[in-house]
């Protein structure tokens, strides 16, 4: 039963940041759209977009490693959690300090 449920939440884990890795593509395609001047958004969304993709390849090496799928010296499983936690940490200081608060983005967002 333990099995299971853990595979599921991996599961939700991988589809929740794909989904979040699409939505951040979208937000830099509407950004360069726009004839405005919104170079530091763009530089942040890059950013916030290159840290998902970074957490999600690292996060199924981690899975990878700990069913034994991969058995190498270079892949570890300290390696793989460390670079997770990282670019966890670089997405949330991405999007809490790095992406600026204006008012006419959001909005442009959310339409």
């Amino acid at each position: 039963m333990d099995d299971s449920i853990s595979y599921v939440m991996v599961a939700f884990i991988i589809i929740g940041t794909t989904y979040s890795l699409v939505r951040q593509i979208q937000h830099i395609l509407i950004i360069q759209n726009v004839k405005a001047n919104y170079k530091r958004s763009l530089f942040a969304y890059y950013l916030a977009c290159g840290s998902l993709f970074g957490f999600l390849i690292s996060y199924i090496l981690n899975i990878l490693v700990a069913i034994q799928l991969i058995q190498s010296n270079l892949v570890k499983s300290d390696t793989t959690a460390l670079s997770c936690f990282l670019f966890i940490m670089i997405y949330i200081i991405t999007k809490w300090l790095v992406i600026p608060r204006i008012h006419k983005q959001h909005k442009l967002l959310k339409e």
